[in-house]
């Protein structure tokens, strides 16, 4: 029955439930911060941003470990090879 099948997000491992963020830039200028916004979302993310006091911030929030790896392998090929990675969830 149909009931019986169990995806494999209701059985992951508390490994996998991790997600990460990858911050792409810190702009003082807002217009700044929309070019690299631009430029990401030409290749394939949806990145946000994070405003704070003195800085806009671009990230790209969300990312699941299994992940990980083929995003920074994306980056990587459209020349982004500066950026910090952080756990976003605990």
């Amino acid at each position: 029955p149909e009931a019986e099948n169990v995806s494999s997000d209701e059985t992951a491992s508390p490994s996998s439930e991790i997600l990460w963020r990858i911050q792409l830039g810190a702009f003082t200028r807002e217009e700044n911060a929309l070019r690299l916004v631009v430029q990401l979302r030409k290749i394939g993310f949806d990145p946000a941003y994070e405003r704070t006091e003195k800085a806009v911030r671009v990230v790209l929030t969300g990312i699941q470990s299994p992940d990980l790896e083929k995003v920074k392998s994306v980056l990587a090929e459209h020349s982004f090879n500066d950026y910090v990675i952080r756990q976003e969830s605990w």
